[in-house]
């Protein structure tokens, strides 16, 4: 079972045990929009931000929306503002992510994000797949998000948009985007790829020397010492195969999801070019996937 972030729903099992009393239980989970993000403690959460929210130096460089996850990190920062109150924008957080407390905490203590905004609740999210991050934070009037990914902020938007619709609030988005972020998304993802491509290589190699090894009982006497790896692996090959059955397709939607989004933020519609993320899977490289994520820009 895959889940896929931006389709919510409810899942649920009937758990029957082995042994006596055989009574039959009902296992409800609630999946979540964005439910491929785990909760991280950073020692610094609901309190104040971490060192780089501090309060910035005279001279010191605005670069408020970079480098909020370390040295080396990019982010993209989505800033939703209107007529809210920092317990509903805690509500939409708890409703979209694992994790979080159901209500805001009475005792919750302010802090300074840039220096003059009062921020009461922070948290700091991983996305278990990618190992993207994403940051929270909110007060009444204001909530911003930042994450090294356009998706989550994406379907973070579509979720506002949509609650603050019908309960008649009115929001304002802005999107501030850092250039580098279709390079980062492509070097989290590409190791992915690569190893999903190369066992689905690997398996339909083994599928051809099972087939020869039917006609040629001594064929191992003839194989290189790769093919016969592969032979002498063939438990272990057809085990990870079928555990990921259907990853590279779940992957290839994760790359046009983000290839979306990401232009979409930026006022493009790309979904016409979609073809173009096909192609760079049948002869897949990391430079031929950067140059189809960054094509619009050139």
């Amino acid at each position: 079972m895959r889940c896929q972030e931006g389709a919510p729903g409810t899942i649920r099992a009937c758990v029957l045990p082995l042994r006596p009393p055989k009574t039959v239980t009902e296992v409800v989970r609630e999946v979540k929009p964005l439910c491929l993000h785990r909760r991280v403690l950073t020692g610094d959460e609901d309190t104040h931000m971490s060192s780089s929210h501090r309060q910035k130096d005279k001279g010191e460089p605005e670069t408020e929306s970079r480098g909020v996850f370390g040295a080396g990190r990019v982010a993209d920062l989505l800033t939703v503002t209107g007529d809210f109150s920092a317990e509903d924008a805690h509500q939409w957080v708890a409703e979209m992510l694992d994790d979080v407390p159901n209500k805001l905490a009475e005792t919750s203590s302010s802090f300074d994000d840039d220096g003059d905004s009062s921020y009461v609740f922070s948290y700091d999210f991983e996305n278990v797949l990618l190992g993207t991050r994403l940051r929270v934070a909110g007060r009444a009037g204001a909530a911003r998000f930042w994450s090294d990914g356009a998706t989550p902020l994406a379907l973070v938007k579509e979720f506002i948009g949509r609650v603050a619709a019908k309960t008649n609030v009115r929001v304002r988005f802005a999107f501030d985007g850092d250039e580098r972020i279709p390079v980062f998304f492509a070097r989290r993802i590409d190791p992915l790829i690569q190893n999903t491509i190369a066992l689905a290589k690997q398996e339909t190699l083994l599928e051809g020397l099972l087939e020869l090894k039917m006609q040629e009982p001594e064929l191992e006497g003839f194989l290189s010492p790769e093919f016969k790896a592969v032979l002498a692996e063939e438990k272990t090959v057809v085990a990870s195969a079928r555990a990921r059955r259907g990853r590279l397709a779940y992957l290839v939607g994760v790359v046009k999801d983000f290839f979306v989004d990401w232009h979409k933020f930026r006022g493009e519609n790309v979904k016409s070019a979609m073809h173009e993320v096909d192609r760079a899977f049948q002869e897949y490289s990391l430079k031929r996937l950067v140059d189809v994520l960054e094509q619009r820009r050139r």
